[in-house]
């Protein structure tokens, strides 16, 4: 059997690492650590609200607000793993976006390695490099990578649970069935999508338990089994105890984006979301402009997804005949992949099909992953939602890399291997330069973009963050400064206080931050009738000013 094909039997065992592949997987995970990282502190620009109350409860953890189970930032219940990993990032960086941005960056980075060792459990060293490289970069979640969201350790947890998964299955080692118990239970600390991978995986291991029966008679290790349950047990005890002290931990974020209680509007819903998802690899995108590209409605979308009828594709042609502005009013932002790689994952996908019914785990495990991992986003409002899908990027690579193998088979089989490396090479290289064109060229571009991160907030706080001058007090309107990202962005800044609670005995140099646009001027002379002079305004992405930042003098 050839190296580079799926292995079929659940007892095979994955050849010897050589040194070539250790070289490869360390450029292949450099290359992608520095795409997560270049300009990390200028793309993406701004800090939005999620992050912010994310970085806020990392800075509480640091100055003695406790060490909760859950946490509760402006109502949002939310799994507490990334934001203590966050404050890691605080005490080295300080209490800035770049900061626990690269928190992300530096899981994105690792989650490289992870994924390729996955793919090596059941994959040839060739393919599970091209899983790797694909992964690395996959502008999905080299985005993702980049942002401070609890979703980036999604695919990190994936992909070490379905290696270790596997290995459980394959040889019943303790210490195997530890480790996959335990990262089960672990994964629930991190984000709410992966209560579905802990099904894809319970899954995994009744087919596991049922084919191997069935290949090679082996019955499971009931030590291996026993240590694992006890490791989830003992792993998940703190959180189980929490969701029965707040229930409303367990289900609150549930009840706030799912459509199953909305009755039969919301099965309708449900069912064109399903649509929607499985379409997204080529024809259909995430329209949130901090996920995705908002995109325009392309020929096809126009005919499927548009609420005025078929004829709307004429009216999009007019529309670009026309030079109208390309925003999709239909919510369709681009798809994850070009055509072409999208056309091949759907190749891959018809693969890994024919492959689990032949009774190849990993196989029909990497369906069970996306088919239930993709309820996520299905069931909830906004679908496509690739925040919440983030978690099936592992298997997404995977997947294409069976497509793009079984083609380099068919090339080798009837040409030579210098052909299928040249194909390979010519892909990824291709897949590569258009990716990071999308993300670094395209997205930054897009005029949603600074909208989208609350990027006058943020501007406006490391203006005042910044300046050499700024005096020991600094008024700002309160619906200003209790904003999340400008809170954030000022915690290292003391001057600031709200023009909700100004001193009566003022005096001396002060700053007034006074908003224009779109509210009415603010007069910056309504602590006192003294001389005023602007140190520095601030405009809004489309030109307009928004803020001025006023300096006044109190006898």
């Amino acid at each position: 059997m050839k190296t580079d094909e799926p292995r079929n039997s659940p007892t095979a065992t994955p050849p010897p690492i050589a040194r070539w592949e250790w070289i490869a997987l360390a450029v292949i995970t450099l290359v992608g650590g520095l795409l997560r990282f270049w300009h990390l502190d200028v793309l993406p620009p701004g800090l939005w609200y999620d992050e912010a109350i994310n970085g806020l409860d990392a800075w509480g953890v640091i100055h003695g607000h406790g060490f909760p189970i859950f946490f509760m930032t402006e109502g949002h219940p939310r799994e507490p793993l990334y934001m203590y990993l966050e404050a890691i990032g605080i005490l080295v960086g300080g209490p800035n976006a770049t900061a626990i941005r690269a928190v992300s960056a530096a899981i994105g980075t690792l989650t490289i390695p992870a994924v390729w060792w996955m793919s090596r459990q059941f994959m040839g060293p060739r393919d599970a490099l091209t899983t790797a490289c694909v992964f690395s970069f996959m502008r999905w979640h080299v985005h993702f990578s980049r942002l401070a969201f609890r979703t980036i350790l999604t695919p990190f947890f994936a992909a070490l649970i379905t290696g270790f998964l596997y290995r459980t299955i394959r040889k019943r080692k303790l210490l195997d069935a530890i480790a996959t118990g335990a990262l089960l239970s672990l994964s629930l600390y991190t984000y709410l999508s992966m209560r579905l991978f802990v099904v894809a995986a319970l899954i995994g291991i009744v087919l596991g338990i049922v084919w191997k029966l069935k290949v090679d008679g082996a019955h499971c290790s009931r030590r291996a089994s026993v240590a694992g349950i006890l490791a989830a047990i003992i792993v998940f005890l703190p959180l189980g105890i929490d969701y029965i002290a707040n229930p409303e931990h367990f289900s609150g974020r549930e009840k706030e984006v799912s459509l199953i209680s909305q009755g039969p509007e919301g099965w309708a819903r449900i069912a064109r979301q399903a649509r929607d998802v499985a379409l997204m690899p080529a024809f259909r995108g995430d329209h949130v402009g901090k996920h995705n590209i908002p995109g325009p409605p392309r020929f096809v979308q126009s005919i499927l997804w548009s609420s005025d009828g078929p004829d709307s594709a004429a009216r999009w042609i007019d529309r670009k005949r026309s030079g109208a502005p390309e925003m999709d009013p239909h919510g369709t932002g681009i798809p994850v992949f070009d055509i072409v790689t999208g056309l091949l994952f759907y190749f891959g996908f018809a693969v890994a099909c024919k492959r689990a019914w032949r009774r190849q785990w990993p196989e029909a495990f990497l369906i069970v992953w996306l088919i239930v991992g993709s309820l996520a986003s299905v069931l909830s409002f906004g679908a496509p939602n690739m925040l919440r899908l983030l978690l099936l990027t592992p298997a997404v690579a995977a997947v294409l890399a069976l497509g793009l193998e079984a083609i380099l088979a068919f090339a080798e089989t009837r040409t030579n291997r210098h052909l299928a490396a040249g194909i390979l090479l010519v892909f990824l290289a291709w897949f590569a330069a258009g990716e990071m064109l999308r993300y670094f060229r395209t997205w930054p571009d897009h005029p949603a973009t600074d909208h989208e991160f609350n990027n006058t907030f943020a501007e406006l706080a490391r203006a005042l963050r910044s300046a050499d001058d700024a005096p020991e007090m600094i008024i700002v309107p309160d619906w200003i400064l209790n904003s999340p990202t400008f809170k954030f962005e000022t915690l290292a800044l003391s001057a600031t206080r709200s023009d909700a609670d100004i001193p009566t005995d003022l005096h001396g140099r002060i700053w007034v931050v006074a908003p224009q646009s779109p509210w009415p001027p603010v007069a910056p002379l309504s602590i006192g009738d003294v001389a005023a002079k602007i140190v520095q305004s601030l405009d809004t992405p489309e030109g307009d000013r928004w803020v001025s930042i006023v300096e006044v003098r109190v006898p």
